[in-house]
């Protein structure tokens, strides 16, 4: 081996190096040999509760917490997903809620076929998260699959395919989505949720998901007694699965060009890019929501109530606005940007000659959809501080406060 070869192979190793320690932290987080996920890398800061792990914050100096904020991540990210908002969420909480002690706690999806999401799925009234495990997603009441092929009786759009997916029973070939899990999320939680209560009995338990996190947070008031008001950032629930609990608290965050998982206004824009020819579907999905969400629609007007995604595969949801008069029980009202300062004190700072706040729905005192000028993500509000936090504020104070 000459010189030139000798000094070629010592700079290959060197950037080698190099790049592997650029590549570690694309996610986030630092790798730790045997704590590897393949969506996430785990490192020493991560906490683990039986075979699960999640990351915590602390905002406060009591040695005790009064307040958790529990948060799931979107397909295939990390926990540190929130890590950015930190910061500007301290500040907030310093300044306006100094006496408590907040403690954000940001879940782990497990990984399941190669990356990390969460069990969506309509767990069946006897549920005992201790011992069961969820179907897995796409799985209704009545054992129809929202993903599978369109030659069976799938609730799926005129495209219909989907690639193969999760497999949490052996009868289904397609069992679910390709982006989901069928781990027991909701044992998860709560174990979770009882390690701080050994110390707080009376501590107040929040939920914050973002898009299949989001899908996930809308289950857990159905199963966990302590979360009664939840945040989603561009969530919701696709046709046919569960039911949602009444009275539950949301601030729903929608992206008017979100058609990834559409939102009230871009199910208005999106809603006939998609078809559906069985006729059996059709039929079914007019009695399912007579029977769970006491809609009675003519068969011509189905399209007013549920939207395709424009993945290929066309997953159906319901259109939001449907979603969140099941929970609220009443019809919307739309707010005057000009009022917001009214309801929600955390936006006190907004610019409003800036304001890209396009839409505020409100159904009753505890649910609200908020729209803002953008696609698929965690809300970016225009305001009058140099951090991104606001939507989290915002979600901190509906927890709180009432708007």
């Amino acid at each position: 081996m000459n010189s030139e070869t000798i000094i070629y192979c010592i700079f290959a190793f060197i950037l080698g190096i190099l790049v592997f320690h650029m590549l570690k932290y694309v996610c986030g987080c630092k790798v730790i040999e045997g704590l590897q996920n393949q969506s996430c890398n785990i490192d020493s800061d991560f906490i683990k509760i039986n075979d699960r792990y999640y990351k915590e914050w602390n905002i406060g100096n009591s040695n005790i917490t009064d307040v958790l904020i529990l948060y799931y991540h979107g397909y295939n990210n990390c926990p540190n997903q929130i890590e950015p908002y930190i910061d500007g969420i301290e500040e907030f909480v310093n300044e306006e809620y100094s006496g408590i002690k907040i403690t954000i706690a940001s879940l782990l999806g497990n990984n399941y076929n190669g990356t990390s999401s969460w069990n969506i799925s309509n767990y069946p009234n006897n549920f005992d998260p201790d011992f069961s495990f969820g179907t897995g997603y796409g799985i209704n009441n009545k054992n129809l699959n929202t993903c599978i092929n369109s030659d069976t009786d799938a609730i799926n759009g005129n495209f219909g395919t989907n690639n193969p997916g999760t497999d949490c029973q052996d009868n289904f070939t397609y069992n679910g989505c390709r982006w989901t899990s069928c781990s027991n999320d909701i044992l998860f939680t709560r174990n979770v949720i009882d390690k701080y209560k050994y110390n707080n009995p009376n501590l107040k338990v929040y939920a914050i998901g973002f898009s299949t996190g989001a899908m996930f947070v809308y289950t857990l008031p159905n199963f966990i007694s302590d979360i009664n008001k939840i945040v989603t950032f561009a969530g919701n629930i696709p046709f046919g699965l569960l039911v949602p609990k009444s009275d539950t608290s949301i601030l729903d965050f929608h992206g008017n060009e979100d058609y990834t998982v559409p939102g009230i206004t871009s199910s208005k824009k999106q809603k006939h890019n998609c078809s559906i020819k069985n006729k059996n579907t059709i039929n079914f999905m007019v009695k399912y929501l007579n029977n769970n969400y006491n809609i009675n629609i003519d068969v011509n007007n189905l399209k007013d109530h549920y939207i395709c995604d424009t993945d290929s595969h066309k997953y159906l949801y319901h259109n939001t606005n449907d979603l969140l008069i099941k929970i609220s029980g009443n019809n919307s009202q739309i707010i005057d940007i000009n009022n917001i300062n009214n309801i929600i004190n955390s936006l006190n700072y907004i610019d409003k000659d800036n304001s890209n706040i396009t839409k505020i729905y409100k159904y009753n005192n505890n649910v609200y959809s908020i729209e803002w000028s953008g696609g698929h993500g965690i809300p970016i509000i225009n305001n009058n501080n140099t951090n991104d936090s606001t939507p989290f504020n915002m979600a901190i104070e509906f927890f709180l406060n009432s708007f």
